[in-house]
Formats: C-alpha cells, structure tokens, sequence
C-alpha cells in the first residue's frame, strides 16, 4: 500500500541518491568541467569579469601609483535557468522499487554536469567568434594591450612537433601591458579523438629512433570528444592549455547549485491525474570565458 511514509521514505532516499551522485559520480563531462573551468558563486541575473583585464605588471614607484583602469573593459555573462525532470509511476514506490529508479535519478544528476561540460565545450567550438573581456574574440590574432605588442592565440597549424613548438613559444612569449612576460606555461594539450595518438608521440618519452625526446612529458595529453574549432576541422582541432594558475581558461558561473525537487503530495494535480511522482533537477548559472591568454587554439586548417 501506497501510504505517506512510503513517500516520504522514497523521497529522501531519492534526493540523498542525487546529492550523492552530484559530488561522487566519476563521469568524463563533469572531469573536464573541473579541469578547465573555474566555478564562480553569483549573487544576481548577470555577473562582471571586468577584473579580467585587471591587474597589470609591476613598475618602478616613480611619483603617484598608476592604477589600472578596471571600466576599461566590460564583459558580463548573464545566468540562465536550467531543468531536467522525470516522472515515477505510483505502483513503483508501492512496491518499493527502487533499483528502477536509481538510475534515472543518478541521470539527473549527471544531467548537470553534461549540460556544463556542452556550456563549455560550445565555447571552444564557437571560440573564434565568442568575444572575450579585451574586445577580441577569445581565439584569435590581433589580441593587444598597451605596450604587449600584437598577441596571438590562434593559428591554422596541424599538430605535430614543430607547430607544437610554436604554440608553446607563443603562449610563454606573451606580454602584458607593459611589455613584460606573462610567465604562462602549456601544462596540457587538448586533442580530438583523432589526433590522439599524435599528441601522445610529441610528448612520450623516446622518439621513433629510440633517442630521448626533448618534449617528453612536457605536457599532459587530454582527449576532448567533440573538440571541434569550427569549419571542416573537426578531426584537426588541437589546444594548449595553462591550468597552474588561479584563474582557468572558462568559467563555470553558479548562481543556484544543482537542486533536487519533487511533487510528492498525493492530493497535487499532477499526481491526482496521472497517477505518477515527479522529481527534477535544476539550476540556475552559466558557462563563459576567461583569460584567452591560457588558451593557444589551433582549428588545423592548415591555411
């Protein structure tokens, strides 16, 4: 029999499985994710990064401080609403099944964390036409900040040793406002699926002579499926990426954390109708970019 305690017991044992599988479930999206977003608490409908731009090299303390001027930029990312909901017939609490319903709750929690990791891999896809916090799309060739000279974070190069080479030189090459090094390292290659097995030969630990490899272990190969820099290059598209440091490439902006809600209430509509229990997930926050400087993309056209 269908009584109140049977629910109240299916719903917390329900709302326990999602919160549990939110933090502990090992899934690839959510592993992305973490590595090359930073989250960010919100406290309203649309956040600032104007800080991006922020904060400049030191100089000589010659008469007054020179500030930095922070509505230089303005770059804001706008939360959005997010849901997924299922519904569980009554006859399946009644008869306590709950391995049924398992899955399907630990799929709302791992809803989340795929709905993050599409936020995020839409913008590397989209990285050559996303504007970034200087104005400039997030990829691209004419980056520039006062005395930084021209700065580029994009290039057509297919992967192998020497492009390699370059794009790490480029992104330890680059400069702040003043000219000076930024002091950015690649600490870790993006590949599609296909080019897998490239990226892992630049960086292993003998060449294809048995010789030492000068770039072995350099960085950390990881596979993206559906890295994809746009166009035709969806089996060319490779990325350096620095993650030492505080700020990570994306931004992973909560202003809600993922929740679990249900109509558990026998005399509810829904319910009343259908004879069915809903439950859902949702979320309120949004996904966007950070420092294009931590980010050296290369779309293998090859033009």
């Amino acid at each position: 029999m269908l009584n109140e305690s049977k629910l109240i017991a299916a719903a917390k044992n329900y709302r326990r499985l999602f919160y549990e599988a939110i933090e502990q479930t090992p899934m690839l999206e959510r592993a992305l994710v973490q590595l090359l977003a930073m989250d960010v608490p919100s406290t309203g409908d649309t956040e600032s990064y104007n800080w991006l731009g922020e904060v400049p090299g030191m100089r000589e303390w010659v008469g007054d401080r020179v500030f930095k001027d922070l509505e230089g930029y303005e770059f804001s990312i706008k939360n959005k609403k997010w849901e997924a909901s299922i519904s569980v017939p009554a006859e399946t609490i009644e008869d306590d099944k709950f391995a049924i319903v398992r899955p399907r709750i630990q799929g709302l929690a791992e809803s989340y964390w795929r709905k993050a990791w599409a936020l995020t891999l839409s913008l590397i896809t989209a990285a050559k036409t996303t504007t970034a916090y200087d104005g400039k799309y997030f990829a691209a060739s004419n980056h520039a900040d006062g005395d930084s000279g021209t700065l580029i974070n994009l290039t057509t190069d297919l992967l192998d040793k020497d492009a390699y080479f370059a794009a790490r030189v480029r992104m330890q090459n680059l400069k702040d406002d003043q000219g000076n090094t930024l002091g950015i390292r690649p600490t870790h290659m993006l590949v599609c699926a296909a080019l897998e097995q490239t990226g892992l030969e630049i960086v292993r630990d003998r060449d294809s002579y048995g010789a030492d490899n000068v770039w072995a272990r350099s960085v950390q190969v990881v596979v993206v499926p559906g890295i994809d820099a746009g166009g035709n290059t969806a089996d060319k598209t490779w990325a350096l990426v620095d993650l030492s440091k505080p700020i990570k490439p994306f931004i992973n902006q909560i202003r809600r954390a993922p929740r679990f809600t249900a109509l558990e209430n026998p005399s509810d509509p829904f319910v009343f109708m259908r004879d069915e229990y809903a439950y859902g997930a949702d979320y309120r926050g949004n996904c966007g970019v950070a420092l294009w400087q931590l980010f050296q993309l290369s779309d293998g056209s090859g033009s």
